[in-house]
C-alpha cells in the first residue's frame, strides 16, 4: 500500500530458492507534488529453459540489493551519451540520430576495441512517401533524454525529425531505445507522426547503416514482438 513505510523502498526480486536476481524498480505515477505513485514498474534478470516453469517472487526492500555482473552505464559526453553493458557500447550524439557507433565484446566482459567498433558510422532513418523520401540527412539535431537508468535497464528517448532538402515540410521520430545488463540484444521502437500537413500514404521505412566487419553475421528483428526474425 503507498500509505506503508516501506513504500518508498524498491522491492526486491527472489526465484523459487530464495536467491535475490538482479532487478530495479521505478516509480511510476503522476508527477504533481502531493500526489503519491501507487505503481512500481520492476525490471529483473531471469532465466527459464524451454517449456520450463519458474516462480518469482516481488518483496519488499531492505538488504543490499544485487547487481548484475555488467550493469548497464551511462557517461554523458558534450552532446550525447556513452552506454555500455559488458556485450555492447553505444555512442549517442544528437547530431548523428539514433546510433553514432557501436562496439560488441563477444564474450560479454567490456573490452571493446576503441579502433574497431561494428557499426563505425551513424544509423539513418528514412521513409518514402508519395511526395518523395524524407530522412534525417537535412535537418536539425535531434533530443536525447535518459527516461530511465538503472543497472539493469537504461531507457533512452531520441526525437526529432525527418526531412527533404527541398520541402518545408517534416515527418517526426519518437524512438524508445532499450539497452538491458548482461544482453547483446537492443530494443529501438519508433514512432512516426505526420506533419505535412497532407495526408502522406507511407510506402516504405528504413535504418541505414554501412559497416559491419566482413565474415561476422548479427541478427535484426523487425515487427511487433520480433515473431519471425529476418536475418
Amino acid at each position: 500500500p503507498a500509505q506503508a513505510e516501506s513504500f518508498t523502498v524498491p522491492p526486491r526480486v527472489i526465484d523459487q530458492w530464495g536467491k535475490e536476481v538482479p532487478s530495479q524498480a521505478v516509480l511510476l505515477g503522476d508527477e504533481t507534488p502531493g500526489v503519491i505513485p501507487r505503481w512500481w514498474r520492476i525490471t529483473f534478470l531471469g532465466s527459464i529453459n524451454k517449456n520450463d516453469l519458474l516462480n518469482y517472487r516481488v518483496v519488499p526492500g531492505r538488504e543490499q540489493r544485487v547487481q548484475p555482473n555488467y550493469p548497464v552505464t551511462v557517461h554523458p559526453l558534450a552532446n550525447g551519451y556513452f552506454i555500455e553493458n559488458g556485450w555492447l557500447r553505444l555512442e549517442l550524439k544528437a547530431d548523428e540520430p539514433l546510433l553514432s557507433k557501436v562496439w560488441f565484446d563477444p564474450n560479454g566482459r567490456g573490452a571493446f576495441a576503441e579502433e574497431t567498433p561494428v557499426i563505425a558510422s551513424p544509423v539513418f532513418i528514412g521513409v518514402k512517401t508519395e511526395q518523395g523520401i524524407y530522412d534525417t540527412s537535412s535537418v536539425s539535431s535531434a533530443t536525447i533524454r535518459i527516461t530511465e537508468e538503472g543497472p539493469v535497464r537504461v531507457v533512452v528517448r531520441l526525437r526529432g525529425e525527418l526531412g527533404q532538402a527541398e520541402r518545408a515540410d517534416r515527418i517526426s521520430y519518437d524512438c524508445r531505445l532499450l539497452i538491458f545488463a548482461e544482453s547483446p540484444y537492443l530494443s529501438m521502437e519508433i514512432n512516426f507522426a505526420n506533419q505535412t500537413g497532407n495526408s502522406a500514404y507511407l510506402e516504405e521505412a528504413w535504418l541505414k547503416f554501412r559497416s559491419l566487419p566482413d565474415e561476422e553475421n548479427y541478427q535484426l528483428t523487425f515487427g511487433t514482438g520480433g515473431k519471425t526474425p529476418l536475418s
